[in-house]
């Protein structure tokens, strides 16, 4: 069996500091990544206390989980670190998405190439990376084991004990090597636009007409430790932009571009915030790709900064 015709769903982000970070916390940066990605439903026709029972049910399913990471020739890949997380146990405070999760340390291939997990559990992610290798369906994937979230599974459950499911890696052409790209905290002054390149003009907005896209940022001058007050931030690019929600995404998508998108917070929102952060897909004016985080701060003395990954060579791979 083939597993890992990989759909990409819960940003590595999340896991990187496994080994460091108590099993049950999350923090509400990876809470909000969760439920931006829909991982998990959100079951909005059960009461709260039915909803409860039913999680409380689900992450008591036996998870069983069996796999074996191997490169082209089929030779196995030991001694690589799987970055995983299982989703056990009720969260708390119970809010969307509901489930918490717990992070898996020293969970590494053997000598076969193989790993297996042997627990409870309502679903799994799981993350491989290797430097200087690839599969060009993802490295990444979400497994539901309990039984009314089996549906969502894109693939078999890789549950067979006596034949593991395999990912191959190979080795990654030069096309499929995003770089990284950081502007660093770019200052911007309320009510103009600023060009902003995601190379070469680091903390600073670049010359007109030579940016990837425009920020506008439109407010009344204020403090932030004043009353909330309404702000505005606009977009806009000659290439195409478009929110994304799948958080450690392989390719950017062919269409579904536009060339210019807002966001709006009210003075009067319950979750008022003078800062906030969005994830993009970006097509330059030069027509090259990139997944972008932008993060603003609109308070008293407003920056922007954008981090993320860009594909040089003209290809779809960000990741």
């Amino acid at each position: 069996m083939s597993l890992f015709r990989i759909i990409t769903v819960l940003a590595v982000v999340l896991l990187a500091a496994c080994v460091t970070r108590p099993a049950n916390y999350q923090t509400e940066n990876e809470l909000r990544y969760v439920r931006d990605a829909e991982i998990l439903p959100d079951d909005n026709h059960l009461s709260e206390d039915e909803l409860r029972e039913q999680v409380a049910k689900d992450v008591e399913t036996e998870l069983n989980f069996y796999g074996r990471v191997v490169d082209e020739e089929g030779n196995p890949i030991p001694d690589l670190p799987i970055q995983a997380a299982v989703f056990d146990h009720v969260l708390e405070p119970f809010e969307s998405p509901y489930y918490g999760w717990t992070y898996l340390t020293d969970f590494v291939t053997d000598k076969n190439g193989e790993v297996k997990l042997e627990t409870k559990g309502a679903a799994i992610f799981i993350s491989v990376r290797k430097d200087g290798y690839w599969n060009e369906d993802g490295l990444s994937a979400t497994f539901y084991y309990a039984e009314r979230l089996q549906h969502m599974n894109v693939w078999p459950l890789p549950d067979h004990k006596k034949d593991p499911d395999e990912l191959v890696l190979s080795y990654r052409p030069k096309e499929a090597t995003p770089i990284s790209v950081s502007t660093g905290a770019v200052r911007i002054d309320p009510n103009n636009w600023y060009d902003i390149a995601l190379r070469g003009h680091p903390r600073y907005p670049a010359p007109e007409g030579h940016g990837d896209l425009q920020i506008l940022l439109e407010k009344a001058e204020t403090n932030v430790s004043s009353e909330p007050f309404h702000w505005r931030l606009t977009i806009k690019t000659a290439g195409g932009i478009q929110r994304n929600f799948d958080i450690d995404p392989l390719y950017a998508p062919e269409s579904g571009y536009t060339n210019r998108i807002s966001f709006d917070m009210s003075a009067d929102s319950e979750k008022w915030d003078y800062r906030d952060r969005w994830n993009f897909f970006l097509q330059t004016p030069e027509g090259l790709y990139a997944l972008i985080e932008l993060r603003l701060f609109a308070g008293a003395e407003p920056y922007i900064s954008i981090d993320g990954r860009l594909n040089p060579y003209g290809a779809r791979i960000i990741n």
